[in-house]
């Protein structure tokens, strides 16, 4: 007997109410994960092609402007345990996953657990492709995803880019006229997941040198406003030495002081992004991000953004 697969083609147009983001929120919550959707835009417009690969779900979901969110409610009313592989196809996003920051550029991939909270922020839409794979299924292959989790990985890597490839392929020819089944695709995913995933692991990671490395990153989160932080700071409040947290930032290719600068860059953008914050000027947006001098804050954003800060405002 034939499987029937439960693919999936919707999008805004083809609701009756006028709600485009109540109606994205329930069909999100319905075949995805429940979350929450705020959008500030008047004319929000939204769609969603699945293709059902049996093992996992292969998805393909467009939006304007919208940050959706998965809170510790959500997670607590949850009955199964899976995680979300997503491609930023197109345009970028900020990530705040299991009190963890993180900035995703377009091109890149990140893993999110849907077990923990988390926010997604997409200030200028997006075009995203998604993997949905249960977790037991997951660890065949990728034995301790939750290691993965937390920051995005460059999709220009030599072990990203074939799961990036096959992705695209799927969203643009789908799994009809593929060579192998539905369920061979799956595993193929599965085993390209764990090759880029797998290569952003730090040999000897343990739990323990993750938790420490998360409990970094949010604390440099919380306190990169704070002006003259310095790493025996961060040190003091991780409670670990200068040297291991260091290690930390070392062993994962960075280092402390450009992860500072990365959440001070971030927290600058979202708010030159809110309209909550249109009153201030930019020099105050600055300040209150940790740069004293404007003209040193607008070189290290035009570096990391590739336009200004006023730019970014629309300010002309």
């Amino acid at each position: 007997m034939n499987r029937v697969y439960n693919d999936i083609d919707w999008s805004t147009a083809g609701v009756v109410t006028d709600n485009g983001v109540m109606a994205w929120k329930t069909i999100l919550s319905q075949k995805l994960v429940e979350l929450g959707v705020v959008s500030g835009t008047t004319d929000f417009q939204a769609g969603w092609k699945r293709f059902d690969l049996g093992k996992v779900d292969f998805d393909r979901l467009h939006s304007k402007p919208q940050t959706i969110f998965h809170s510790a409610d959500m997670v607590a009313r949850s009955t199964s345990s899976n995680f979300l592989v997503l491609y930023f196809q197109q345009k970028n996003a900020v990530i705040e996953h299991d009190n963890i920051r993180f900035f995703a550029p377009e091109g890149s991939i990140a893993l999110i657990d849907n077990s923990k909270p988390y926010s997604i922020d997409f200030p200028q839409g997006s075009v995203c492709l998604s993997v949905r794979a249960e977790t037991n299924w997951l660890e065949q292959w990728l034995p301790h995803p939750h290691l993965a989790t937390g920051s995005a990985v460059d999709g220009q890597r030599p072990w990203t880019a074939p799961i990036i490839a096959c992705l695209k392929a799927l969203a643009s020819d789908g799994p009809q006229n593929a060579a192998f089944g539905r369920e061979t695709i799956a595993d193929q995913l599965g085993a390209l997941l764990a090759h880029a995933f797998t290569a952003k692991l730090t040999a000897g990671d343990t739990d323990h040198r993750v938790e420490l490395y998360r409990r970094a990153r949010t604390r440099i989160s919380d306190m990169c406003v704070v002006h003259g932080l310095s790493v025996s700071d961060l040190a003091r409040e991780v409670g670990i030495s200068e040297r291991y947290l260091h290690k930390l930032f070392a062993d994962r290719g960075g280092t402390v002081g450009a992860s500072v600068t990365e959440a001070r860059l971030q927290r600058a953008r979202s708010m030159l992004q809110s309209s909550q914050h249109a009153s201030q000027s930019i020099s105050t947006i600055a300040w209150q991000c940790g740069f004293p001098d404007r003209r040193h804050f607008t070189r290290r954003y035009r570096q990391r953004f590739q336009e200004a800060p006023s730019d970014t405002r629309g300010e002309m």
